[in-house]
């Protein structure tokens, strides 16, 4: 039963490997279609049936499609999951991409978000993937340059460039001179801002459809000249109306005082808003009102954000404990798996010993059973000796006779009792039969009881020949039964060519 449930664990597992493989080539595409697509592939997949390599690359494709989708209770349960397991086959690959994504979900933590970067940028070293290392010191950049770290993130913004640069990547090249271009803005050296944000401009054409708004909203934000860059956040949001662009324009018509436009574009963000989207467009327009000293209305909206702002953190903590509660339910999964196997294991040996001990108990036997046969077989001889000397003497006792006569008996009959299989399977040659349906014990049997009728032969084959099988026994006793090779193999039930080649065979183990 044990070993049935073991062979049964491994049945399907190519099949889900390669589903969960195509789920995470799909999202290289960065394209929605495809995530939303590899959404559907995951979903389809009980986590319940897998196995640690594939619930180590199930967590990471599933906590990178709902990075990509934008799920904001995403923790880091899933994720560690395969860490482990990668950092265990030291598969510095799927390391990195574990600790990237990882770092990409602590948000709300940025020393757990650089701590994850760094180390996905250190196993990252120690292979080829342009792209894993691209987006890695693209991610570093994005984080230093957030917390205000200027020259650190001036450092990822030029590694992230040479890497665009060693892969020939236009798209890449854009975005890390913008990002050179804001570094240098930071420092207030404009001259040099300006310098990236121009020698960037020619690369905008090859801008993937799905980051250009992303594009132009930087490239608002290192643009001097104030009408260009409200234009440019303009454009941005014409191509992807979304929170993020509504959030970056109503703030350049808040600068502009444009505090109609500003409000409806807050309001349009709301309508398609996730709730930490919907923070910041509440938290924006707290300030819009505050700027047209409406102060009751902030204070319904501040008083609305904090009741968001829970309802948030508790959806984090309910995920938490979902996603802690499948790390349970895997931990234990493979805690029955490891003991399944070992169940299974101590079965194997057990069985094993048991056969070990059935083979050496019946060897003890049958020697113990020749032993005995070998001493009743010398009584026997010693028997009938003294009655032929007791017959020649003239004075002859006959009561001595008939007692050594009845021992004979007894040996014989408690001889006849021991073989009495091997005398039926006996009795069956000398009719004509055949050993094609013979099994092993049938052989063991019969060999036993002619060693009882012939023992003298019996020791010849053991004493003369190299260990022969009960099959080459079997051969040479019928010969010695002046059998022929044609009824040999009759018995035998082959061909005579195939006794011709026993008896060759026979011969090679004949001892010099």
């Amino acid at each position: 039963m044990s070993l049935a449930a073991f062979v049964l664990y491994g049945c399907g597992e190519g099949a889900r490997m390669q589903s969960i493989k195509r789920a995470y080539s799909l999202m290289d595409t960065e394209d929605m279609d495809s995530i939303k697509q590899a959404e559907i592939i995951l979903s389809s997949i009980s986590s319940k049936d897998l196995n640690e390599k594939e619930n180590a690359h199930y967590c990471l494709s599933l906590t990178r499609v709902l990075y990509l989708l934008g799920n904001e209770t995403l923790d880091d349960s899933l994720i560690n999951i395969s860490i482990r397991y990668f950092n265990k086959k030291k598969d510095k690959y799927h390391l990195s991409e574990s600790y990237y994504y990882k770092g990409s979900i602590n948000s709300e933590n940025t020393q757990d978000m650089i701590d994850n970067f760094k180390e996905a940028e250190i196993h990252a070293l120690e292979i080829e993937d342009l792209n894993t290392k691209f987006k890695i010191e693209e991610s570093l950049y994005v984080i230093t340059n957030h917390l205000g770290l200027t020259n650190e993130s001036g450092m990822y913004a030029m590694k992230a460039y040479n890497i665009a640069r060693q892969a020939d990547n236009k798209d890449w090249t854009a975005f890390s001179m913008i990002y050179l271009a804001n570094y240098y803005r930071n420092k207030g050296m404009q001259d040099s801002c300006q310098y990236y944000v121009d020698q960037c401009k020619p690369y905008m054409k090859y801008i993937k459809k799905q980051n250009q708004d992303t594009f132009f909203m930087l490239l608002s934000n290192n643009t001097f000249n104030e009408n260009l860059s409200t234009e440019y956040s303009e454009k941005a949001f014409k191509l992807n109306q979304h929170p993020g662009t509504c959030l970056t324009l109503s703030s350049k018509y808040m600068t502009q005082k444009r505090y109609e436009e500003a409000e409806s574009l807050l309001n349009e963000g709301l309508t398609m808003a996730r709730l930490r989207d919907s923070i910041q467009l509440i938290s924006k327009l707290t300030e819009l009102k505050k700027l047209n000293n409406y102060y009751e209305d902030a204070c319904s909206l501040y008083t609305l954000n904090e009741e968001l702002r829970k309802r948030y953190n508790e959806d984090k903590i309910n995920k938490s404990l979902m996603n802690l509660r499948l790390q349970y339910d895997m931990t234990e999964k493979e805690r029955k798996f490891h003991k399944l196997i070992h169940i299974v294991a101590f079965v194997g040996v057990l069985t094993l010993l048991c056969i070990l001990a059935y083979i050496i108990f019946n060897r003890l036997r049958i020697a113990k059973m020749r032993e005995g046969l070998l001493k009743d077989h010398l009584l026997i001889e010693l028997y009938n000796k003294q009655i032929s000397e007791l017959e020649k003497q003239k004075n002859i006792s006959s009561e001595q006779v008939e007692e050594l006569t009845d021992k004979v008996n007894k040996l014989q009959e408690k001889q006849v009792k021991l073989f009495h299989s091997g005398m039926k399977l006996y009795n069956h040659l000398t009719e004509g039969g055949t050993i094609v349906k013979w099994s092993k014990q049938d052989y063991d049997e019969f060999l036993d009881y002619y060693n009882f009728i012939d023992m003298p032969f019996m020791m010849h084959l053991d004493k003369d020949y190299d260990n022969l099988p009960s099959r080459s026994k079997l051969y040479l006793i019928l010969e010695k039964m002046n059998k022929k090779d044609d009824e040999i193999a009759q018995v035998f039930g082959v061909s005579q060519s195939s006794i011709r080649s026993m008896r060759s065979r026979i011969k090679s183990r004949k001892l010099n």
